[in-house]
């Protein structure tokens, strides 16, 4: 394989499963792929190269051009390398060494505040998203109208349960904080 060459994967992830993600980066970056591009609907873009021990680390952060400057500063500064956004997700690497773990929250609150800025972004879209369904015109009845109808209840129930999902996550991480 090239040194040079770029490759595409496809990989879907859903929002609850950052972890899994992040193991998945490390261990395509174990066998020598190095993300290098984020696109929609799960694909990466990685470079192929000598396979190295890298880190990659997620954050859920929407924020102004302005405060993200500064956001995207303060992880350099802590020796991130940012790849890319995608979907208000944050992606990072790191080289990695046995003596430093590569966590970007050093606490339970942290990682308590990352989920919680999903479910509000997530519970801001579901009642604009129902209105937008209700105002639809799908007269005359037509079997596109009711597969619109059926496509638009299956989102808003996919948005409520990946809502419900993170907030199991968010009750995880408390319960475990307290048990420190």
């Amino acid at each position: 394989m090239k040194q040079s060459q770029t490759t595409r994967k496809y990989r879907w992830f859903l929002p609850w499963q950052d972890e899994l993600e992040e193991n998945w980066l490390c261990q395509m970056a174990n066998e020598g792929f190095h993300l290098v591009e984020l696109k929609s609907f799960g694909r990466y873009y990685f470079r192929c190269g000598e396979p190295e021990e890298a880190i990659y680390r997620l954050d859920y952060q929407n924020s102004s051009k302005k405060d993200k400057n500064a956001y995207l500063q303060l992880f350099a500064e802590s020796g991130w390398e940012y790849i890319g956004a995608r979907s208000g997700w944050q992606y990072f690497r790191k080289n990695s060494t046995l003596e430093e773990l590569g966590e970007i929250f050093t606490d339970t609150t942290s990682k308590v505040e990352k989920y919680q800025r999903q479910i509000g972004g997530l519970i801001i879209f579901i009642p604009i998203y129902v209105l937008l369904m209700m105002n639809i015109d799908y007269s005359p009845k037509t079997v596109i109208g009711e597969i619109l109808k059926f496509l638009g209840f299956v989102i808003i129930v996919i948005f409520i349960m990946v809502s419900f999902k993170l907030a199991i996550r968010i009750d995880r991480l408390k319960k475990q904080n307290i048990k420190q």
